[in-house]
């Protein structure tokens, strides 16, 4: 990503402390012209299924059926991994509300990135693989070559200097 984006600032392995106690993880952090972006990289490569209505707490989990036709569930502290996504948009925009702009916070999105040969078609109630983010939309789910494209279609004029601060007033804990 950084070599992809060089006027970008990255950072990974990131945790972000809220006031309440109440941690963001992220496996990247992107700042760009056109926003910030939080990435969560995915291991499952075969068959996607969920939705952004999954309560996990009644049982209603994603699922991965790999190659090899075994259902794997994906993972997640307490919540599926779309609402937990929508959440750490929350926690971020909380965060950074004393050093940012509500034009920078409202680009803040978050992203849910699967290995390229994965089907994404039964995820439910988010973008799967938008050429561009949408001002509708907070969180999109990917395959990483789509990440690329998705990031550099995205519009905006956060300049580099500001990209700098930003990212620098953020409470990350590494």
């Amino acid at each position: 990503l950084r070599s992809s984006f060089p006027d970008a600032v990255v950072r990974q392995q990131v945790t972000i402390a809220s006031k309440d106690g109440r941690e963001l993880k992220t496996d990247i952090i992107l700042s760009s012209r056109g926003g910030i972006f939080l990435i969560h990289c995915k291991n499952y490569l075969g068959k996607i299924r969920g939705a952004m209505a999954s309560d996990y707490r009644k049982g209603e989990l994603w699922t991965c059926q790999t190659p090899s036709d075994q259902i794997v569930g994906i993972p997640s502290e307490g919540k599926n991994p779309a609402q937990e996504a929508v959440d750490n948009v929350s926690l971020l925009r909380e965060a950074a509300s004393p050093a940012w702009f509500s034009r920078e916070t409202s680009r803040i999105r978050s992203l849910l990135v699967f290995p390229d040969g994965t089907d994404l078609s039964d995820v439910a109630g988010l973008p799967v693989s938008p050429a561009k983010p949408s001002p509708d939309h907070i969180i999109a789910a990917l395959s990483f070559s789509e990440l690329y494209p998705y990031i550099a279609n995205a519009e905006g004029d956060i300049s580099e200097e500001k990209t700098l601060r930003l990212i620098d007033a953020l409470p990350i804990s590494r």
